[in-house]
């Protein structure tokens, strides 16, 4: 009895809220603020892995959508999966990983600076099926006009026909955590 009389105290404990924050990005599916990845882009490579009997594979393209203002080299993103990133994108560019069955959360986030706290992030969820493969693109939106401020969305590819498109136009994508 003393133990759930604790647990209920510790459940009912005031959580501050930057740990709040972190809390709910975990739970959207994005990794640790700390880590930060290295990426090479190979326009030349456009793998594609299908999926196995026992995993999902899914695809996550990274797509920018920019005016006519000038911008210096491309946006990364980094990608999780519930909780822990699992690789990263820089411009028009792709990776895919695998994933056990299940219902999981995905998140795209790019930070606005290089040291800073403020992030543009987006979530979708998946219930992911042995033996399928799932396509996802991040859209990353900079306008120079201040009505549309920057954004990123994560959104699923429906149309097998579109994902194989993306996979021919865009560079692959290969990241490491940087040390």
């Amino acid at each position: 009895m003393r133990r759930i009389l604790w647990m209920v105290v510790l459940l009912a404990a005031p959580v501050p809220a930057q740990d709040q924050a972190a809390i709910a990005r975990t739970a959207a599916g994005c990794g640790p603020d700390s880590v930060q990845f290295d990426v090479k882009t190979d326009k030349k490579q456009h793998p594609f892995a299908p999926a196995t009997k026992d995993q999902a594979v899914v695809y996550v393209f990274q797509d920018e959508v920019r005016d006519k203002t000038i911008y210096i080299g491309s946006v990364s993103l980094r990608f999780g999966v519930d909780g822990q990133w699992v690789g990263a994108t820089k411009g028009k560019s792709y990776f895919f990983f695998t994933l056990t069955p299940g219902n999981h959360n995905l998140c795209a986030e790019r930070r606005m600076a290089l040291h800073d706290s403020q992030h543009l992030t987006g979530a979708a969820s998946l219930a992911a099926e042995a033996g399928k493969v799932y396509f996802f693109r991040a859209r990353v939106e900079e306008r120079s006009e201040t009505q549309y401020p920057p954004s990123v969305k994560l959104e699923p590819v429906l149309d097998n026909a579109q994902a194989m498109l993306l996979v021919s136009s865009s560079a692959f994508s290969v990241s490491h955590p940087k040390k």
